[in-house]
């Protein structure tokens, strides 16, 4: 018999409606997890507008978003999203592989989409990994002002990762340290580096905006980030600029967070200047991180050998036992509480002591 309390296995009134809709979504060719069984007595954690289900067809996990019909966040998703536009390498728009319209409720529709991991949660361990990041960002937000596309979230909880290499076994939708669900359980990963490229994504477009000109100017709704200035002041403002500011201020934090990414402030001070007309527009983003932060392919392949010759001596190791030393932690799977990270071919300190680094 379960000693768990009995509220916790409650469905709660938000969760109601993703009860109503497992039939018609198994039929569909999703399926929920078992808690939305109308049957099923289940855990207690779960999200508003977001679920996470598993297409039958091909076992892919994805996630379900409620989104309202009059919004423009269906057609703009799906635009991004469409054939024409992903030929463009730099768009990196969260994938809509589908559009369920709700029986009974004209006001409201599913966007089906790859289940993701925001792009903090696993450490940054090589420089060449934000890099890659960060290029890749600044490329897909390049991509949406190109076409007239203003994010106006373009924050710190919109920008995830494909987990499908780093995290081999997958990670749990409501417990993302956890391949099952469980906790407690020895948890699997891989650096970033080792198994590179790793695709990062730009998700949420429920406040986005596609105006018919690079001029356009908006007010009001900024998102996550309070901080902006533009936020302070009634006047119309540069929306694109907005954008920009707002994704500084997420690199200004992984900066402020890691010790060994001060090749990354010149960019983060100049896409959070106060001044909006100080601020490089996107492709000029994209050039100054070019610039500034990508390592040459000979500077790569250097501080990869610098790394593993590092990695042995720091094991106290030698031979075979060296070796298997490095590859248990090169893989992620060392039971330990540590803050320190190589990024790159430098070290890089986590600023947060004790951070665990979820090794299985």
């Amino acid at each position: 018999m379960s000693t768990e309390p009995d509220h916790m296995f409650m469905i709660y009134e938000h969760e109601k409606f993703w009860v109503t809709m497992q039939p018609f979504l198994l039929h569909r060719g999703y399926r929920l997890r078992p808690r939305y069984d109308p049957n099923w007595v289940p855990s207690w954690r779960q999200l508003a507008v977001l679920n996470d289900a598993v297409k039958l067809d091909n076992g892919q996990k994805v996630v379900l978003k409620k989104v309202s019909t009059d919004s423009q966040e269906i057609p703009l998703a799906t635009l991004l999203s469409s054939k024409t536009w992903k030929e463009d390498p730099r768009n990196c728009s969260v994938p809509i592989l589908d559009v369920i319209m709700i029986p009974g409720d004209d006001a409201h529709a599913l966007l089906v989409m790859p289940q993701l991991l925001a792009f903090h949660l696993l450490p940054f361990r090589f420089f060449g990994e934000f890099s890659e990041f960060a290029l890749q960002i600044l490329q897909g937000l390049e991509f949406l002002h190109e076409h007239n596309v203003a994010h106006r979230d373009m924050c710190w909880g919109n920008i995830m990762m494909d987990i499908s290499k780093v995290i081999p076994k997958g990670s749990h939708f409501s417990r993302w340290d956890s391949h099952t669900g469980i906790p407690f359980k020895k948890f699997h990963w891989k650096p970033r580096w080792t198994v590179q490229p790793v695709q990062y994504y730009i998700i949420d477009f429920g406040i986005s905006v596609r105006c018919q000109s690079k001029d356009a100017k908006g007010r009001g709704r900024w998102g996550q980030d309070r901080t902006v200035p533009e936020m302070s002041k009634p006047e119309w403002c540069d929306i694109f600029m907005v954008d920009i500011y707002q994704l500084g201020n997420v690199f200004k934090e992984c900066i402020e967070k890691y010790k060994g990414l001060d090749a990354f402030s010149e960019l983060a001070d100049a896409m959070t200047k106060t001044n909006p007309n100080d601020r490089p527009n996107a492709a000029g983003s994209v050039d100054i991180c070019v610039i500034n932060t990508i390592p040459n392919p000979l500077d790569i392949i250097l501080g990869a050998f610098k790394l593993i010759v590092e990695e042995s001596r720091a094991s106290g190791l030698g031979g075979p036992k060296r070796k298997k030393a490095f590859e248990m932690r090169r893989n992620g799977d060392l039971d330990e509480e540590e803050h320190v990270r190589p990024v790159g071919f430098a070290m890089l300190e986590c600023r947060e002591v004790g951070v665990k680094r979820w090794a299985g």
